[in-house]
Order: structure tokens, then sequence, then C-alpha cells
């Protein structure tokens, strides 16, 4: 198709019109937002957050909740793709791994207690799987066991119904053979907790049962019928074994430390330090001054609530600034620890008053703004 001289020139008009626009625009956001810097911000009760995918974790909404779960090898995660196509199935247990938030923004306040479970539960270490009424040493006192302290040697020695050098002991004593000890030691993780990079130390416990001690357990868990006399008999079978040198002893003290050497704690610490540094708050209840819902009517005839939130100046620059230079990103609301939203940028939001749409959950929408409107200060103008 051919187009006249003067279509040609409306054309021509009408791209650099638009071109034009377009470069002013860049001008005036360039102007509004040159200096503004993006401090880092402390989470508080209310806070809208964000995660980089690099760092094995995304933001999703399944089951009509927000939630953070585990990428898979492979998948595209840059800014810009969408989750439309991620089923709920996808999501399912055993699928994929949720990100525990409030553990996450408790580590990220610097409560210690929050970052241990944290560390944990990343690195799939299920405390369940403790022994419910645990025989805990913690490593410093391990330490002093092994090099020798008396009363703590002894001690370590009956609770492990084994000495140190492998060898079992004389006296049975049933209750260690069958749940050993768990040990509790400390993992320095680097957090940013406000504006500071701190080591803070999470302490994670993990359970230890002898070589030797398996092994008699092994054998009894193989009988129909147990009874003490079968117990005590496998017991000194094994234990005879040990002694006559057809069953190598256990370096019991090497045992024990390697549970907690060096590269296993640097291990412990990657996965929680990765997330950690990719997540950052983008808006706290600081810059938001006032919030408040609304009932929609959707054209399938489902009604859902929008959450209105109003912002201070350096909120809506915040929003404005990260909206634009995260196109497609989706970030989460949370309220006391627990995800509310999960809001997704597609465009640049450039305006004091920001709305979260289609929550499916009235409640959770007006819970969210009573929190936000409680959050206030006394004799704060939310008008």
């Amino acid at each position: 198709m051919r187009f006249s001289r003067g279509a040609r020139n409306f054309f021509i008009g009408f791209v650099a019109l638009v071109g034009g626009g377009f470069a002013a625009w860049q001008g005036f956001a360039a102007v509004q937002l040159n200096g503004f810097a993006m401090r880092q911000l402390p989470v508080r009760r209310v806070n809208l957050i964000a995660v980089d995918p690099a760092a094995g974790y995304r933001i999703i909404v399944a089951n009509q909740i927000a939630q953070v779960v585990e990428t898979r090898p492979g998948e595209d995660m840059q800014a810009g793709t969408s989750d439309e196509d991620l089923q709920d199935t996808d999501v399912s247990d055993g699928e994929r791994r949720r990100l525990p938030v409030k553990d996450l923004l408790g580590a990220m306040q610097g409560d210690l207690e929050a970052l241990s479970s944290f560390v944990m539960i990343l690195n799939q270490m299920d405390a369940n799987e403790l022994p419910p009424d645990p025989v805990v040493w913690t490593m410093e006192n391990l330490e002093r066991a092994l090099e020798g302290d008396p009363k703590l040697k002894t001690n370590l020695q009956r609770d492990l119904n084994l000495r140190l050098d492998g060898t079992p002991l004389e006296e049975l004593r049933p209750d260690a053979l069958e749940i050993g000890i768990v040990i509790d030691f400390p993992v320095p993780i680097t957090v940013t907790v406000g504006a500071e990079k701190k080591t803070l130390i999470a302490r994670v416990r993990t359970g230890y049962i002898p070589q030797f001690s398996r092994d008699v357990t092994g054998r009894i868990q193989e009988r129909s019928e147990i009874t003490d006399d079968i117990v005590q008999a496998t017991y000194m079978d094994e234990a005879s074994k040990v002694m006559n040198g057809t069953k190598p002893k256990e370096d019991v003290a090497k045992s024990i430390r390697g549970r907690y050497s060096s590269s296993v704690v640097k291990g412990l610490a990657s996965a929680p330090e990765k997330v950690l540094s990719a997540t950052s708050v983008i808006l706290n209840g600081d810059q938001i001054t006032k919030a408040s819902t609304s009932i929609e009517d959707s054209q399938n005839g489902a009604r859902h609530s929008n959450l209105h939130l109003s912002l201070n100046d350096e909120g809506m620059k915040r929003l404005w600034k990260y909206s634009r230079d995260n196109r497609g990103f989706q970030v989460l609301l949370t309220v006391d620890g627990i995800p509310m939203a999960a809001p997704r940028f597609r465009n640049e939001l450039i305006s004091h008053q920001v709305t979260i749409n289609q929550l499916a959950d009235a409640r959770i929408a007006q819970d969210a703004a009573d929190a936000i409107n409680q959050s206030q200060p006394k004799g704060t103008n939310t008008q």
C-alpha cells in the first residue's frame, strides 16, 4: 500500500508527536525522581514487600491466597512475566515449598527466634521430626565435653549410651538408645535490620543417634515380639561385636562435630541470606496515612473488595520509582506478618491514592484497612 505525500507527512508528524510526548514524559519523570533515593525501610506492622525472583522464590496468588513459593528450575522469572498460567495444583504441598513470610519479616526485624525458624525451614529441617522431649546439648557444652570436662563428658556418654571412643556402656538406657541427643548450634546470618547490616546468630537443632544405637534398634524393630529381655540381649550381642573387633567403633567426637562443621554452617546460611538480601520493603505503615475499603460487583456477578491506600509524599515517590523500574513484578502486602494481597505493577503508579483491586475476602480487606488506620500515631490527620 502506497501513501500520498500528505498522508506520509501526517504519519511522520504523528510519530514525532508521540515520540516527543514520550521523551517529555521521561524527562518529567527524571526531574521528579532525580536525587530521590530508595532508603532501606524497617519492617512495620503493615508492609508492602518485594522478593527478587533470583532468590528462588516468587510471589503469587493461589486458591485466593497470597503467598511466596519456590520457583522451579528453568522458569523465567524476569520482569514482566505473569503467573496467570500457574495453576493452583502447581503449588500444592510437595510440589513447591512455601516461604515462611512471618518468620522472614521477623528475621528482618532482628527477631532471633524467627530467624532460627526461618533458617531451619529453608534448609528443610523439620523441628517436628525431633523427639518430643529431646535431650538438648548446645555446641558450646558439647565442645567442653569433647575437650574432657569430666562432668559434661560423663553426662554426654550417658545420654548417648556410648563412650566417646565408640565403646558401648555396660548399662543399657533404652531412652538414650532410641532418641539420642539433639544438638543445638549457632549459624551466623547476615541480615539488614532497618538500614543496618548485622550478623545475627540463629540457633539450629539437629538430631544425633550413634550408629551403634541405630544398629541395635534396627534389629529390635525386625522382631515380631519385643520384650525387655530381647532388647537387653540384642544390645549385649551388638556390644560384643564392637568389643571383639568384628564391628568398627564410631568416632563419636568426629560424628558430633561433623553436625556443626564450618562447611555445614556455611551451607545452612546460604539460602536464608540469599532470600533476606533479595527481600525489600517498598512501603511500610510510615508512608501509608489512611486506608479504606469498597465493594465492587464484577461482570460475572461475583463481589470483590478493594483496598484504598493514601500515601504521603515519600510513599508516592517510592511506589512510583519502584513501579517504574520493575514493570510486571508482583509485591506482597503483609499485615502482622500475614500475607493479605499480592498486587502486580503493570504500569507506573503516580498518585497519592492507590487501590489494590479484587480481594476475594472482604474480611481480609477490612482487617488490613483497620490495621493500617490503627497504626497511625495519635493526632495524625488522615483526611
